[in-house]
């Protein structure tokens, strides 16, 4: 963000920073909001793209966006997010193709270098997620566990009182049958 936006105020491209703010500024909201914020910066990664304003720094924004996205949205959203993000890339592979590269080539490091990030990306988020998943599952399963071992130990107790309360009870009556044969 911040070398994207010194490169637009020191070139007179103003429009630039704009673009990097537009990108930069979901990155604050994305824990709370991960699909609106990764909805505004896919947007702007868009209008970028159909503006013909070529990919800087700021764009990594949307990577880090699309992890966010991975990691706390359900992944039916975030697998959304990451077609979007793939339909991105092959837009700016076709975009800006480089002429010291032939088509073939440029294509493949193309594809590696835009949609591959994004599946990294979303690869990581989204087991990020499955582990979060997996570890509060195992915590409620625990709880279970410590819940039920309570409720044992209450069943166990409340019969031990009721065995020492017969065993109470008979001691009581040999007393009164052995009392009666006495008097």
């Amino acid at each position: 963000g911040i070398p994207a936006l010194a490169t637009a105020v020191a070139t007179g491209r103003y429009y630039l920073a704009l673009l990097a703010l537009a990108l930069v500024i979901p990155l604050v909201f994305r824990r709370d909001h991960p699909v609106a914020a990764f909805a505004a910066a896919a947007t702007v990664g868009g209008l970028q793209v159909l503006l013909d304003i070529h990919v800087n720094e700021s764009d990594l924004a949307i990577v880090v966006l699309l992890y966010t996205l991975a990691a706390y949205a359900r992944r039916r959203v975030s697998l959304a997010g990451l077609a979007v993000c793939l339909i991105g890339s092959a837009a700016a592979v076709a975009r800006w193709p480089p002429a010291q590269f032939s088509l073939v080539h440029w294509i493949m490091i193309g594809s590696v270098a835009f949609a591959g990030s994004s599946l990294i990306a979303w690869v990581l988020g989204d087991s990020v997620r499955y582990r979060r998943g997996y570890y509060a599952s195992l915590e409620d399963r625990a709880a279970r566990l410590e819940s039920e071992r309570d409720a044992q130990a209450q069943i166990a107790a409340a019969a031990e009182r009721a065995r020492i309360a017969r065993e109470l009870h008979d001691v009581i009556e040999i007393g009164r049958a052995s009392c009666r044969e006495r008097g």
